[in-house]
């Protein structure tokens, strides 16, 4: 027997090889790619029960996006591609059909009613705010540039000229938006506590004094970005426990272990 349809791990009665392996880029990460296949298993398994599956419709759609996303408009184009990847269309098509599966059982298995009390509880939690960084090397200096903003001088100048953050100097100091949580507690509360416009600091941290500047805050709002994003989360804590109760036996390590 072909030593790639070998058993490697097996979630109940389904079996996963070490050719699945491969199709979730065991190449690159061997754990991630375990991970990723026992979760696509139970996933496949509880949707199963749940009857649900999908569609010629839908994993065409699917297929057709994934392709423009890539540049693959042309057969032959999606040929060369699967071949420099070591891929069959069917196996494209069915990771796409895993995902379409998975959105639809969390689609079905989590209501608005949910996704409602989920937001009002942890409303906090899906503020927005857009920021601009000047990290210098010692508090003195971020003194001195802070004072020279007071005084009128652009921040995003100021950055362009003397920041160390070489990610975001050439942007003025733009750094992006964050949530409270990518922030941090003691940033994301001065942050949401002040207004636009407002220059923190000096912040003290591990690569030296930082001032920063409130682009923009948004208060959290009820819209399909954000009700998708609690759908995901509650989803993804269903799914921990579905796993912790699964029967999963590992194949793959037990000749390394032998």
């Amino acid at each position: 027997m072909d030593q790639l349809q070998g058993e490697a791990a097996r979630v109940g009665d389904r079996v996963i090889t070490y050719s699945d392996l491969l199709r979730h880029g065991l190449l690159s990460d061997t754990l991630e790619a375990v991970e990723q296949s026992i979760e696509r298993a139970v996933v496949t398994e509880w949707a199963r029960e749940a009857g649900i599956a999908a569609t010629q419709e839908e994993t065409g759609a699917a297929l057709n996006d994934y392709r423009k996303r890539r540049g693959l408009y042309t057969a032959a184009r999606t040929s060369e591609w699967l071949r420099q990847h070591s891929l069959q269309l069917g196996d494209v098509t069915d990771y796409l059909r895993a995902g379409i599966v998975k959105r639809k059982l969390a689609e079905t298995l989590i209501g608005e009613a949910e996704i409602a009390k989920y937001f009002h509880e942890h409303r906090a939690s899906f503020d927005r705010a857009e920021i601009s960084r000047l990290l210098v090397a010692e508090h003195g200096e971020a003194m001195e540039l802070f004072f020279r903003m007071e005084e009128g001088e652009p921040f995003f100048k100021l950055a362009r000229a003397f920041s160390l953050e070489e990610e975001t100097r050439m942007a003025g100091g733009y750094a992006g938006e964050f949530g409270r949580d990518e922030l941090g507690a003691e940033l994301a509360a001065a942050v949401f506590g002040g207004q636009v416009g407002d220059v923190l600091g000096p912040l003290e941290t591990k690569s030296g004094s930082m001032l920063v500047l409130i682009e923009s805050l948004r208060p959290a709002e009820w819209d399909d970005e954000t009700s998708e994003t609690i759908r995901g989360i509650l989803f993804a804590d269903m799914l921990e426990q579905r796993m912790a109760q699964a029967d999963v036996q590992m194949k793959l390590w037990e000749g390394a272990e032998a």
